[in-house]
């Protein structure tokens, strides 16, 4: 990986010959021991001899000094060294790159550990333990701005204030397979000429259960992102499909919405607002044709402010 990176730029044939070269001196060798004779042997480009070489004796250098100092600073002198934050800047999605280098020195000068072999084993019981790591956010990414995310893409993120939208989408899945098999146990289902057998129907139920149960687990990550309001957007409409919304309205006691504003109080001293999109464009229009103005995306978001200060 280091040395298709832009710390060398090797392309693949000359990783090939390096692979070759290294099989030839013993089946076990390390590639890192093969670099010497590949420098020899080859033929490269000025810029990538270049690299290759500086990287080396890099290495040799860091290698005396790897159980004296901590692994943050020999982390420090190998980025200098290589000019890697330059190179990784210079990159598609650079500043994403190099916050997440960052954010790995964070970890190593953390406690102040010495060698590298004890800090990657630190790495592998964090990784063990913990869910998978975020990404590092990047300096406008910490700003003030409004980010658009999947739910996945959220996971280990919070936000004053998060909008999900389109929780009207029908979760279950229309299975138009002819055959349905339950890996648990071998069985099964068989669906011919829009006729299914007892097993195919029991082997769709199983499934539709499991995808619900993932589908909720999907909610709860998304809706727990919020830290002070939560917007929930859905629809009334598909209220017969098994959707997010209907999943929703169940949990708060709600059948149909007011053509206001209604406020409901929840367990641990929760509000939630339930109000119909008709009411902010309604209310933006009239606000606009008082002021002569035709309505916009503005008049609608004053709204929306307007109705976060109230509810506290």
């Amino acid at each position: 990986a280091v040395l298709r990176s832009p710390v060398v730029g090797l392309d693949a044939e000359q990783y090939i010959k390096l692979e070759q070269i290294a099989e030839k001196e013993g089946n076990n060798i390390f590639l890192f021991s093969a670099l010497p004779a590949f420098l020899k042997e080859t033929k490269l480009p000025e810029t990538t001899y270049t690299s290759l070489d500086n990287l080396l004796n890099c290495l040799y250098m860091l290698q005396s000094q790897k159980d004296q100092i901590p692994i943050g600073t020999l982390m420090e002198r190998l980025i200098a060294a290589t000019h890697l934050d330059a190179r990784l800047l210079c990159r598609k999605d650079g500043r994403r790159r190099m916050a997440n280098i960052i954010k790995l020195l964070q970890m190593a000068h953390a406690d102040n550990i010495v060698g590298p072999g004890e800090f990657i084993r630190r790495l592998r019981d964090v990784e063990r333990i913990s869910e998978r790591e975020g990404e590092a956010p990047t300096e406008e990414e910490g700003a003030n701005v409004v980010r658009i995310l999947t739910m996945h893409g959220s996971k280990g993120l919070e936000f004053p204030v998060v909008i999900l939208g389109d929780l009207s989408c029908n979760l279950k899945k229309k299975f138009a397979q002819n055959f349905l098999c339950d890996g648990n146990d071998i069985q099964l289902g068989i669906h011919f000429n829009d006729k299914h057998n007892l097993l195919y129907k029991a082997i769709q139920k199983l499934k539709e259960d499991k995808e619900l149960e993932e589908s909720m687990r999907l909610l709860y990550v998304a809706m727990t992102r919020a830290k002070d309001y939560l917007v929930c957007c859905g629809s009334v409409e598909h209220y017969q499909d098994t959707t997010w919304y209907k999943l929703i309205c169940t949990a708060l006691g709600i059948q149909e919405v007011d053509s206001g504003p209604c406020l409901k109080t929840l367990s641990g001293k929760l509000q939630a607002l339930i109000t119909p999109m008709e009411y902010y464009t309604r209310e933006a229009g009239d606000a606009a044709a008082g002021r002569g103005e035709r309505s916009s995306d503005d008049c609608i978001l004053s709204q929306f402010q307007s109705w976060l200060n109230p509810v506290g």
